[in-house]
């Protein structure tokens, strides 16, 4: 989908890296999403399909940032404890993480990772390994 529910006029050089690197590996995001039904909270990026969070913090060596000191960070914390009640994973990076190709790698990793599942799963799931096994593998419990 690959949308921002507001067109943000001046996107950032991090903001447009993170968007071309999903684009490119082909990740549905949603930009700004709010997650929350009462609150007005957003994430940076939302993958719905994975319910993944990826939140960019990017004002942390700012002397004056909202992120990094006292009720800032709190309230940060806060959101996130809040969307992981709400069955969200939340992956916190920081500029330099996407600058230096970390969060590149790290977001490959998971999507590789749950597709494995996903698949491994499903291969499992058939009618001669249930039997064998005795277990049932969905994809809510991997």
């Amino acid at each position: 989908m690959n949308r921002t529910k507001k067109e943000q006029p001046n996107k950032t050089a991090v903001q447009l890296k993170v968007e071309s690197l999903l684009k490119e590996m082909k990740i549905d995001y949603e930009a700004e999403y709010k997650f929350h039904p009462i609150r007005k909270w957003k994430m940076d990026y939302a993958l719905l399909k994975y319910k993944i969070g990826i939140e960019i913090d990017g004002g942390q060596w700012l002397l004056k940032s909202g992120h990094s000191y006292g009720t800032g960070f709190s309230r940060d914390r806060e959101k996130d404890r809040e969307a992981i009640m709400l069955g969200w994973t939340i992956i916190r990076f920081t500029v330099n993480d996407v600058k230096k190709g970390v969060f590149e790698d790290y977001i490959r990793k998971i999507i590789n990772k749950i597709n494995y599942e996903i698949v491994l799963g499903e291969y499992f799931n058939n009618k001669e390994w249930k039997g064998v096994l005795g277990m049932n593998f969905d994809n809510d419990t991997l």
